[in-house]
């Protein structure tokens, strides 16, 4: 019953009868995990009843990796990859956790091992676009730009209308030095979503190194229009001031 409401997105009636049998049955894990999902549908705060499943479920993957998630949500990294490598011991094969566990590694800096656990996901769901954009993530904070840039179009093969991926595509050919490529990419994503502004500073270096200065200065202001405290658009603004300034 309770299962069924939950599939049904009747998720507020799911989350009230879970709560009243829990008044009677207060150990029942399987109680708990319905209400954990519940909540976590809702977008409410989840976390108490997640750890609390996963006490009383100690064998179910998918309690550990709820729990996982939900902290990888809250970028508690540490604690979130704990869990997720418990859900993995139970069932390897669960492509979601191992890829909020490669961004738990990665956020911890243990890039290499990020790649390895993405490159896993990948291979038992080549079309899981996230896996495919944070594996090329991962390549470039290595500075394996190649690599990266073929990450970022293979996953652009899957979801071609993907903005974030688009402007970090045009990172990746930036750092390559393919500048109207990079153009292109940054302009792209900026088409599918105007409030990018991290395409914005892209697009706004790839420009600068072409000399392109006033053009340049121009994207740096549209980023800061929509963020005023972007240290980087800031900062860039700044160095291509100077150099219009002493030309």
């Amino acid at each position: 019953m309770l299962v069924a409401l939950v599939n049904q997105e009747r998720l507020t009636e799911a989350e009230h009868k879970a709560r009243a049998l829990l008044r009677t049955c207060p150990d029942a894990g399987i109680l708990w995990k319905i209400l954990g999902i519940a909540l976590l549908r809702q977008g409410k705060d989840a976390l108490a009843t997640l750890r609390r499943t996963a006490e009383l479920m100690p064998h179910d993957a998918e309690a550990h990796g709820n729990l996982g998630a939900a902290l990888h949500d809250q970028g508690q990294w540490t604690a979130s990859l704990v869990c997720l490598q418990r859900s993995l011991a139970i069932d390897p094969r669960n492509v979601e956790a191992l890829v909020d566990a490669a961004d738990a590694m990665r956020a911890l800096g243990r890039v290499d091992q990020a790649i390895a656990w993405y490159q896993r996901a990948l291979q038992l769901d080549p079309r899981r676009v996230e896996a495919q954009n944070n594996l090329g993530n991962a390549f470039l904070q290595l500075r394996r730009f190649h690599e990266a840039a073929g990450c970022y179009r293979l996953a652009l093969e899957i979801r071609p209308d993907y903005a974030q991926v688009h402007c970090n595509l045009g990172e990746a050919l930036r750092q390559l030095g393919l500048m109207e490529e990079a153009i292109a990419s940054s302009l792209r994503a900026l088409a599918l979503d105007p409030t990018l502004g991290a395409a914005f500073i892209n697009l706004g270096l790839s420009l600068a190194a072409q000399g392109r200065l006033e053009q340049a200065a121009a994207s740096y202001r549209r980023a800061l229009s929509l963020d005023v405290g972007d240290g980087q658009a800031m900062n860039s603004l700044r160095t291509v001031l100077r150099e219009l300034g002493a030309s």
